[in-house]
């Protein structure tokens, strides 16, 4: 699987590791997932509020994720639920 992460905002080194891990995750469970393009933006000074796009390329197409929220960790487990979710919808329409 290739992952290519583009951060516009200054999220950690910490969390991006965090962030492909669960992306490998993800991986082991559905064979279907080929790619994963993420990016990564801030918007704001106080509050800051992040937003998050992610490409999932699977066989037969691609699953658009947007999200947005003032932490990242938070944003990241917002978007692998999400992600999840649509996975094992495709997952389930295949078989």
């Amino acid at each position: 699987m290739h992952i290519v992460i583009q951060n516009n905002s200054g999220v950690s080194k910490k969390l991006l590791r965090f962030l492909k891990w669960k992306l490998y995750k993800l991986r082991r469970k559905f064979k279907k997932l080929l790619y994963v393009q993420l990016y990564i933006d801030m918007e704001g000074k106080n509050p800051k509020e992040y937003f998050g796009t992610a490409r999932l390329g699977i066989k037969g197409g691609t699953i658009l994720i947007k999200q947005k929220s003032q932490d990242p960790l938070i944003l990241f487990h917002s978007m692998y639920k999400t992600a999840h979710l649509k996975l094992a919808e495709v997952h389930r329409r295949s078989e």
